[in-house]
């Protein structure tokens, strides 16, 4: 089988439109889960790859797309959990002699939806009887053609851009290798185009600065398996994008580089059918054959995290390392740029998030914390140890309903009123140490020790730091999803507290305070025994171990 309870913490979450529903990516796999259930009510599978991407659709409350490094783009209806259309994201680099190259798609953003509305408009709707017959026959034609030219979606993909690899033919490798055998002053492969084939390859890390990225604009079309593609922005290594609620503008991070793209900077007129309200027939669209325009600028400190705010589109907020939040205001005016920034973080900000009306903004990084901001007041107030590094943050539609995952893989939704927690949706977690921390032991590599309950056959691992979880990987639930979170024993009582001191070295190692080396259960699974080394606190310090016996109750070890 295949487990799908994996990598839950890597993207957003997203809600249905009436907040009944969230949907989060795990793996290959999109969960499908009721907003107050742990237990999936299906999955939505068709990916070969990771996916990287979840997008409502406006136009239709009962489809979203989603995007993979298979680099496919899927539309579905997931009431009947089914694909409806799928595209490809491929190149051939301007080359006919070489076949296609999927592009892995590493970040999508949903640009803009036609509405079917607008597809299945009569040409004679608004018109008198008499001039129904005379106008149909002149518009009829044109305003299908114009209206068929539209694409039904205009996305903007973040994809692994492919290289031209020659490979020469073996004539020409044999011939270079006798030259140089017999020392001849020939300059060796001579690599001909004539006798050998071109292919293109995709770096396949997404981690490696370097590695060439761009932003393409992506128009598809219902029907039309053909997407048109068009490149806007190269850029390097991990990078973040995001677009405001109005789609007018396009923001794109990475390094110490932020850019914004004013994608209504190019427009066309069509012919549409005249209607009371559109006497002249006349409709202005963004011309996306034309790339939009765009300001960069240069910071100071690398990017760590991207929002934009609701009801203004020149409003870019961005986390840095550092663990301040600067607000851009005029980013694409020709104007003195002015920028104010907020400071409460220790480290770097991973993720900030807007309310709907723009009055709040939510932040979240190391240390565990969430920071709620009033943005006109600057007041701020805390929700703490929630126990991992948070890595995005979502509002629900209603917005009564804060959306976490966490570094631990697990995804933790926070009532909004009271600042408690109302659900927690748990992967198979990670055995890792905190940030900064390295234990001697090998925590997280491939030697990681796994054991067996023998009461009901679940795996027994180290997680978070200080506690073992028991995981059921034979629990099959929809969609062949395989694998759940059944509960967790918190060994050590410890806090998440993150690290008070930057690491200057590579190889230097800061112990955890509590370390769970070894555990093992008796035959009948009743009884747990563990051992865990922390710092002695007295003045001799040194290391200190600890033998711990545990006793099964219903469902949980105490």
């Amino acid at each position: 089988g295949v487990s799908t309870s994996g990598v839950l913490h890597e993207h957003k979450v997203v809600f249905s439109h009436d907040s009944k529903l969230f949907f989060v990516a795990a793996g290959r796999f999109v969960r499908i889960h009721a907003i107050n259930s742990v237990t999936p009510l299906g999955a939505l599978s068709g990916h070969s790859e990771k996916v990287t991407g979840i997008w409502l659709n406006p136009s239709n409350r009962f489809q979203l797309l989603t995007c993979a490094l298979d680099g496919m783009v899927k539309l579905w209806d997931y009431t009947e959990q089914s694909c409806l259309y799928t595209w490809k994201a491929e190149t051939r680099c301007g080359r006919k002699d070489t076949d296609p190259c999927m592009l892995p798609i590493q970040k999508m953003v949903l640009a803009e939806a036609l509405s079917p509305d607008m597809r299945t408009i009569s040409p004679d709707q608004g018109l008198t009887e008499k001039k129904k017959e005379e106008e149909g026959r002149k518009n009829k034609n044109k305003t299908k053609n114009a209206l068929s030219a539209l694409p039904d979606f205009v996305l903007y993909l973040s994809v692994r851009w492919c290289k031209k690899v020659f490979h020469p033919h073996p004539k020409d490798t044999e011939e270079s290798e006798n030259s140089a055998a017999k020392g001849s002053k020939s300059k060796g492969n001579t690599k001909s185009k004539a006798g050998g084939t071109v292919t293109l390859e995709v770096n396949r890390d997404p981690l490696v600065f370097g590695s060439e990225s761009r932003i393409v604009s992506f128009q598809i079309s219902i029907g039309d398996p053909r997407p048109r593609m068009r490149t806007i922005l190269k850029t390097v290594g991990p990078h973040y994008m995001c677009i405001d609620a109005s789609k007018a503008t396009l923001v794109v991070a990475y390094g110490r580089t932020l850019i914004a793209c004013d994608l209504h900077s190019h427009t066309k007129t069509i012919a549409v059918p005249k209607t009371p309200d559109n006497p002249e027939g006349t409709l202005e669209v963004i011309n996306y054959s034309i790339p939009p325009k765009f300001k960069q600028r240069s910071m100071s400190t690398r990017v760590t995290a991207l929002a934009m705010h609701p009801l203004y589109p020149h409003f870019i907020a961005t986390g840095n390392k550092e663990g301040k939040v600067t607000f851009w205001y005029n980013f694409l005016e020709d104007k003195k740029l002015i920028t104010s920034s907020l400071h409460w973080h220790a480290h770097a900000v991973h993720a900030i998030a807007f309310s709907g009306d723009g009055s709040y903004m939510l932040t979240g990084g190391e240390e565990a914390v969430v920071v709620i901001w009033q943005i006109e007041t600057k007041y701020r107030h805390y929700i703490p140890r929630l126990g991992s590094v948070i890595n995005n943050i979502s509002f629900s539609p209603k917005e009564d309903t804060y959306a976490l995952t966490m570094r631990n893989n697990s995804v933790l939704f926070l009532n909004a009123l009271n600042h408690k927690p109302s659900l927690n949706l748990r992967g198979l977690s990670l055995a890792h140490t905190l940030p900064g921390e390295r234990e001697d032991g090998g925590v997280g590599g491939p030697m990681e020790m796994v054991k067996v309950d023998p009461y009901d056959n679940l795996v027994i691992c180290r997680g978070v730091p200080g506690r073992l979880q028991f995981f059921d990987p034979l629990w099959e639930g929809p969609g062949n999803m395989m694998g759940r979170h059944v509960f967790e024993v918190s060994i050590a009582m410890r806090q998440q507290v993150s690290r008070t001191e930057k690491l200057k070295r590579k190889d230097r190692v800061l112990t955890a305070a509590d370390r769970i080396d070894q555990w093992e259960m008796d035959p009948s699974g009743t009884w747990l025994a563990t051992v865990e080394n922390s710092i002695s606190d007295t003045p001799v310090g040194g290391m200190e171990s600890k033998l711990k016996f545990w006793y099964r109750t219903t469902g949980s070890m105490g």
